[in-house]
């Protein structure tokens, strides 16, 4: 498989006006991988020393072509994100991550469409992380320990931290 090398600067026989076809080629290659974001494109584009005005002009172009469909990839991101046992606050803090603009309620408009349901997930977690341990069982300091430690955890999760309460009770 090719690799795609960005020529130095400094190559007196580089001619610059084969950057866009370039970096469009190198974009096809990247988006027939996997998808990507205008953000993360444009990030993965300037780390190989492309200008921007040549970023600007692939991303441009793909976005006419239906390449790069920034509201298709927040979708597939989010529910994603969801399959993965996340809550809605570390999604949207993740989505932030790759500058896209998410609301709670665009995120639960997602799950409904995509029949996810968050107290489901979290109920799922919780599941995960008492499958070892019978807290009936368990001393009282050891048991709000144990409590303690999945709250925590859940809520780096991104999930609500009276949403945890009620499942761990």
């Amino acid at each position: 498989m090719p690799k795609f090398y960005h020529p130095k600067d400094s190559d007196p026989d580089y001619d610059k006006s084969l950057d866009d076809k370039r970096a469009y080629n190198y974009c096809i290659h990247l988006i027939a991988k996997q998808d990507y974001s205008k953000f993360k494109l444009s990030r993965k584009l300037r780390s190989k020393g492309y200008q921007q005005s040549v970023v600007d002009i692939c991303i441009e172009k793909l976005i006419e072509l239906k390449y790069l469909q920034e509201d298709e990839y927040t979708r597939m991101r989010v529910i994603g994100l969801a399959k993965k046992g996340y809550g809605v606050r570390y999604i949207i803090q993740k989505c932030r991550e790759e500058a896209l603009e998410l609301s709670e309620s665009e995120v639960y408009e997602i799950f409904e469409i995509a029949e996810l349901d968050e107290d489901e997930i979290l109920a799922y977690q919780v599941e995960k992380k008492l499958r070892n341990h019978d807290l009936d069982s368990l001393p009282n300091d050891q048991r709000f320990k144990l409590q303690t430690k999945i709250t925590r955890s859940l809520m780096t999760r991104g999930f609500d931290l009276d949403a945890i309460k009620r499942h761990l009770s």
